[in-house]
């Protein structure tokens, strides 16, 4: 549930940004903060407004210093798009964007492409997957079921082929390994040496490809 009768103030963020989760599998309170600066606290479902509000009176510096880092990662963001204005990240890329382009054409592009590099580093890694699908997903990147059916998305195509290719190899590797185990991330750096780096670059870059979507491609 959104809240707007929190009396604490936060900076960046207004009171009805504050969703509360009560659950009764809820043990350990947690809380975090997304990119569209809304504070999501998990708590037991006996918590009531007054415990809640004393639990973000506590966290109150963590919460102010994360929801700032977050606010100027947006204005980043958006003087980035203003920067190339008229344009869009073609797998890396800045280009005019132009008509043709539409969210039919980005898919299939990026359908095309991982379809190749998915057959290909399969064979390298000697792995094999049962499918492949493209989707919008601004939370997850790629993922990989237990029957081995690999999932990505679009949001992929505005990314460096290279960082494609890491995603993929994460992917395959979760065939073997259905965890993040040593094993599974050895087995990942065996064939992404940069494989650190290449995530750390894909995690700073994700709100930008989720903007640049939600600016040209969220309704055609």
């Amino acid at each position: 549930m959104l809240l707007d009768s929190i009396k604490i103030k936060i900076k960046f963020m207004k009171p009805k940004n504050i969703c509360i989760h009560k659950s009764k599998r809820t043990k350990n309170i947690r809380m975090t903060i997304k990119q569209d600066l809304i504070l999501h606290i998990y708590v037991p479902m006996y918590y009531n407004l007054k415990e809640i509000e004393r639990l973000i009176a506590l966290n109150h510096n963590w919460i102010e210093k994360h929801t700032q880092i977050i606010f100027k990662q947006q204005q980043k963001i958006q003087e980035l798009i203003q920067q190339n204005s008229g344009k869009f990240l073609f797998f890396g890329e800045w280009i005019e964007f132009e008509k043709q382009y539409t969210k039919k054409s980005i898919k299939a592009l990026l359908v095309n492409y991982l379809e190749e590099r998915v057959s290909y580093f399969s064979n390298l890694m000697k792995l094999s997957y049962s499918s492949i699908k493209v989707r919008y997903n601004k939370k997850v990147l790629g993922s990989c079921s237990f029957d081995n059916k690999l999932s990505f998305s679009l949001l992929l195509f505005f990314a460096d082929i290279s960082l494609i290719d890491y995603v993929v190899i994460h992917e395959l590797a979760h065939i073997r390994y259905k965890n993040h185990s040593k094993s599974f991330w050895a087995l990942v750096e065996e064939f992404c040496p940069d494989f650190l780096h290449k995530r750390r670059v894909l995690h700073s870059n994700a709100a930008l490809y989720n903007a640049i979507y939600l600016k040209y491609f969220n309704f055609s």
